[in-house]
């Protein structure tokens, strides 16, 4: 549930408790109204942002993030320039970002129903949906598990078989840590 409005100076990774929260700030680039807050999805708190005004004539854009990423590593730059034209919202899954680690798997299925579920919270009937990188299979998937949920699909820079990677790619995955992740500020 998202109904505790949290002061823009709490730390931003700090449980703000069962029920989410969320809080309001401006985009020094122009003055476009953030949403920023928490979803209680299950014992997951996810992190999300919500960039300018809903448009009745639009669906909001919905930007998922690529492995060890966050909305502003991938995103940064682009929300700026979509914002003029329609709503945006960010997410941060499990384990990147503002959102912290549960004891559960980190799976695409799993992220596409975290992310269905922040997108009911929110209110937002349907929405397009870009997924970078490892978002874009977690976009797959959320097409697949709530397709009510989805009006287009948009794919940046994936891959659709394991083969289609660089050589070295997977054994780079398999000693990723922590450590090697983006700051946060």
């Amino acid at each position: 549930m998202i109904d505790r409005l949290l002061d823009p100076n709490d730390r931003k990774d700090e449980p703000a408790g069962d029920d989410g929260g969320s809080w309001h700030t401006l985009d020094e680039s122009g003055g476009i109204s953030v949403q920023q807050g928490y979803a209680a999805v299950g014992a997951l708190r996810m992190y999300y942002e919500v960039h300018g005004a809903a448009r009745a004539e639009k669906a909001p854009l919905v930007l998922v993030h690529g492995g060890g990423s966050t909305i502003e590593t991938n995103f940064g730059a682009l929300i700026p320039l979509l914002t003029d034209t329609r709503q945006v919202i960010g997410v941060e899954e499990q384990g990147h970002g503002h959102t912290g680690w549960i004891d559960r798997p980190y799976t695409p299925e799993n992220s596409a129903d975290d992310i269905a579920a922040v997108l009911q919270q929110l209110k937002v009937a349907r929405a397009d949906v870009l997924g970078f990188s490892s978002g874009a299979g977690v976009r797959l998937r959320l097409a697949m598990r709530h397709p009510s949920r989805v009006r287009r699909l948009i794919v940046a820079s994936t891959f659709y078989r394991r083969d289609g990677l660089v050589d070295g790619f997977w054994a780079g995955v398999e000693h990723a840590s922590l450590d090697a992740m983006p700051e946060v500020s």
